[in-house]
């Protein structure tokens, strides 16, 4: 391996460390690498310390992280593979690998609806996708992905995915007792009741096989299908109501068509020509009055006070004209007649606020003057207290002599 090292420090890994191939190092995580690269600078028992540089330190991880994920999907590599130069992609999954077995935070277990198979799926997915296996670094949905043994590696090249968890989750090896392909003529019955039967086998890919396969066996899948068509096909908008608005109208096609999507793997078809024809009848565009032509008027019809174009104006009669200016004229006369009311309740309310203001004020004013006043009482009432002492000091006095 090319990665920095000085050849001293690397005999030193391979010879008093006991790391002599790759198998010995793809059963390491990030720890035990510090581990290790700690005990090469400082060995101690006499063994001569080896200087690793902070770089040949980073390139380390970096291999280690590209040599687990190779042979986790199944791709021979020899140390010589391993240089500096061809590290680059897989710099960006390590930090994401090391900030996962760093971290001690772990995503909340989700509440699953058994009667809704799809979304079952959908969040078993999305939780074990957030949780890594330690010694991998894999993200542990690949242990429910529908293809127990992955493809020949010649036939299955890394360019077929987008990313290297992506390829991990596709191709890892899954051994778990009942780690097969479950044949879904196996399984029958309500799904969960299937499910309770594989408790003993103590293996979670083959408990959720067993459900996947009983929820969305081919005459569940068709119930599954149904009621999704027959959403679509009552979903109706006629423009935007008070609890209904286009946006809902949309979203809740788009949730129902992205859950027929994800049947087609389970044996699902897709839509036909009459269930399309259907579903593009369900958005109904509202014909308001305000669209109409004046061509469209007729002797009788309203006439509607509302902008016409100059073209549209000219074809009316003068009695509709007529009509229509004074139409206006009393939208006129009402909209000012709002307006004065708004005005004069505006007003009001700006009186009764200047009123208020004014009455506190004055009650202020009340409360400061009575507070001297008996502020004045307290102070004359101290000097004849002072005065009747006096007095009665004198007196004793006297009385005395």
């Amino acid at each position: 391996m090319d990665l920095g090292l000085t050849e001293a420090a690397a005999n030193s890994m391979r010879n008093d460390q006991g790391m002599e191939n790759t198998e010995h190092w793809v059963g390491l995580d990030y720890e035990d690498l510090k581990n290790l690269i700690s005990t090469t600078r400082k060995p101690g028992d006499g063994v001569d310390c080896h200087a690793i540089s902070f770089a040949a330190a980073n390139n380390l991880a970096v291999a280690l992280t590209m040599m687990r994920h190779l042979h986790l999907v199944e791709r021979p590599f020899t140390f010589a593979q391993i240089r500096r130069n061809g590290l680059g992609p897989y710099k960006p999954q390590y930090k994401l690998e090391a900030a996962s077995e760093e971290s001690s935070t772990k995503p909340d277990v989700p509440k699953l609806p058994w009667r809704e198979p799809i979304k079952v799926i959908s969040l078993l997915d999305t939780y074990l996708s957030c949780v890594r296996g330690t010694a991998s670094g894999c993200p542990l949905n690949y242990t429910i992905r529908r293809r127990a043994v992955p493809p020949a590696a010649g036939d299955d090249p890394a360019t077929n995915y987008r990313t290297m968890d992506q390829e991990k989750v596709a191709r890892a090896p899954i051994f778990l007792p009942g780690a097969a392909d479950l044949n879904e003529d196996d399984v029958s019955g309500e799904p969960w009741s299937q499910v309770k039967k594989t408790r003993h086998d103590r293996s979670g890919r083959k408990m959720y096989n067993t459900y996947v396969s009983s929820a969305l066996g081919a005459n569940h899948l068709d119930h599954e299908v149904k009621g999704l068509h027959s959403i679509l096909q009552n979903l109706t908008s006629t423009g935007p109501k008070r609890n209904w608005t286009l946006d809902n109208f949309l979203t809740k096609h788009a949730d129902a068509h992205e859950t027929l999507a994800s049947l087609v793997e389970y044996g699902y078809t897709g839509l036909d020509d009459r269930c399309r024809v259907l579903l593009i009848t369900s958005l109904k565009a509202k014909q308001g009055v305000n669209h109409r032509n004046v061509s469209e008027l007729r002797s009788g019809t309203k006439l509607e006070d509302r902008y016409y174009s100059t073209e549209e104006f000219e074809k009316l009669s003068e009695d509709q004209k007529d009509k229509l200016f004074r139409l206006r004229e009393e939208r006129s006369d009402a909209s000012k007649k709002k307006a004065n009311s708004k005005k004069k309740a505006a007003q009001k309310q700006a009186d009764k606020v200047k009123n208020q203001r004014e009455e506190l004020k004055s009650s202020k004013r009340k409360i400061k003057k009575a507070n001297a006043r008996i502020a004045k009482l307290e102070s004359q009432k101290a000097d004849a207290d002072d005065e009747l002492s006096l007095d009665s000091s004198g007196e004793l006095g006297a009385a005395r002599r």
